[in-house]
């Protein structure tokens, strides 16, 4: 690392898996771009602790109490 990860379309919610799985061994991630991303990985996002949906959420750009957080973790 540190590691730039991105992906278009479904290759982001890939981009999103990866760069979670380099943080559980211990790699730096740097960032996480998603391009045209709208089916966030919800199924990956609610099997995460607390302190993981926020640090995925501050990855992705949103705010964690924000209504599209909300959407993302609790939808």
């Amino acid at each position: 690392g540190p590691y730039i990860l991105g992906g278009w379309s479904f290759g982001g919610t890939v981009a999103l898996e990866m760069a979670q799985q380099l943080k559980k061994q211990k790699q730096e991630v740097e960032i996480v771009i998603l391009f045209d991303s709208t089916n966030y990985p919800k199924n990956i996002i609610r099997n995460l602790t607390d302190a993981e949906q926020k640090e995925v959420l501050l990855d992705l750009g949103i705010e964690e109490t924000s209504n599209e957080a909300d959407m993302i973790i609790n939808e």
